[in-house]
């Protein structure tokens, strides 16, 4: 490894395929093919360890660098070698541009990486929650402006209807968030809501149950290369820094999971998870406002069309029939994707008062696909076929 010399402290553009795993992994299988695998290689991981603490060093001296890209495998979970190589590019104070194209962001990596603050442009290859959905949903709220309930508060009647917000957020999604958070006052939630010093860390962004990102980032590209998509969680989760100018994502698809619905039956969306969906639709209102086309799909393994949470049907203003659902309040946080020409709700109950608020919130809407595995109620489906959608398909499946 280069250590010092004017033709490479000069080097403005560096592009490197380091395969340090793969090196690692065929050091071991010849190890073990001379001593029966019985022996190892310095010990687990300590041989890459070198070899990336060598590369960290000799990078530090690339003091002119400004755009790095790194071709080694990013898959969680990260081995301490690669969280403490890029923790070392704080140490090039004119790197603006890093590209991982499979650099999987998880808390740890994205720690590291906070502490670039010469980075302007980030391109990786998807973001992971950092915890369980409560937790990481409630941190969310926090730094958008609103403290967790405590449970004495007795925001929730006793009959289980919603009452008063467990959470009051100041957000783009104003009064649906509110509405939102009033439902995530429920046990789940509270069970998971953080201590008072919680709160005030995570309105500092610093909380464990964030995902921080360089504080001078202009532009962050996250490829989603597969067919998966973009966790609610990990979206709501990610701390976009104010002076971010684009967020890119290659695959806008936002995915509810197994751990986003009710157990064991999964045929209802959890507070939570409206809670996440409404922050997340926020943030890509915000930094996404040429956002053109956008898919929220149910991946949850019971594949059942989803219900919105118990009470919301009521606190949305639709009661109980074909007028409810309770998704109208995520869904008129879409009123800030204004670009938004073509939308896709795959596995959710839409009631009237759910469509209503696609009508309203989604103005410029061309394109609606409602399938697969939704459902629409049948008082539901004049008031989407008023909206003058160029395109609509609904489901095979209504429930009046």
């Amino acid at each position: 490894m280069w250590r010092s010399g004017k033709p490479y402290e000069e080097l403005r553009e560096l592009s490197l395929d380091l395969r340090l795993s793969a090196y690692e992994a065929t050091c071991h299988a010849a190890v073990d093919g001379l001593y029966g695998g019985t022996a190892s290689v310095n010990g687990d991981g300590e041989l890459t360890g070198q070899l990336a603490a060598e590369l960290a060093d000799g990078l530090a001296n690339l003091t002119h660098l400004t755009r790095l890209e790194l071709g080694e495998a990013g898959s969680v979970p990260h081995p301490d070698w690669r969280v403490r190589l890029l923790a070392s590019l704080a140490r090039l104070p004119r790197l603006a541009e890093l590209t991982w194209p499979r650099l999987e962001c998880d808390a740890a990596a994205s720690r590291a990486l906070a502490t670039c603050s010469s980075l302007t442009a980030l391109s990786v290859e998807k973001f992971r929650a950092p915890g369980p959905l409560a937790a990481v949903t409630l941190a969310a709220a926090a730094t958008a402006g609103g403290t967790p309930a405590s449970p004495a508060d007795g925001n929730a009647a006793a009959d289980g209807a919603v009452g008063a917000p467990g959470l009051s957020i100041t957000a783009p999604t104003g009064v649906a968030v509110a509405r939102m958070a009033a439902a995530g006052a429920g046990q789940e939630a509270r069970e998971a809501a953080p201590a008072a010093a919680d709160v005030d860390s995570a309105a500092a962004g610093c909380h464990p149950m964030l995902l921080p990102l360089p504080p001078n980032l202009r532009r962050l590209t996250a490829r989603y290369s597969g067919l998966g998509g973009v966790s609610i969680a990990a979206l709501a989760a990610l701390q976009l820094p104010p002076g971010l100018e684009q967020l890119q994502l290659r695959n806008p698809k936002l995915e509810i999971g197994d751990t986003d619905v009710q157990q064991p039956a999964g045929t209802r969306l959890l507070p939570v998870a409206a809670l996440a969906l409404g922050l997340g639709l926020a943030k890509l209102a915000t930094h996404c406002p040429g956002l053109h086309t956008l898919r929220v799909i149910n991946e949850s393994r019971q594949r059942n069309a989803l219900a919105a949470p118990v009470g919301w049907a009521r606190d949305s203003g639709g009661g109980g029939g074909g007028a409810g659902g309770g998704h109208a309040p995520w869904l008129s946080a879409l009123s800030g994707l204004r670009s938004l020409r073509r939308l896709t709700l795959s596995g959710l109950q839409l009631g009237k008062v759910d469509a209503e608020a696609l009508a309203r919130c989604a103005t410029g809407l061309e394109e609606l696909y409602l399938v697969p595995l939704g459902s629409v109620s049948s008082a539901a489906v004049p008031v989407l076929r008023g909206m003058g959608l160029r395109r609509l398909v609904l489901p095979y499946e209504r429930h009046a």
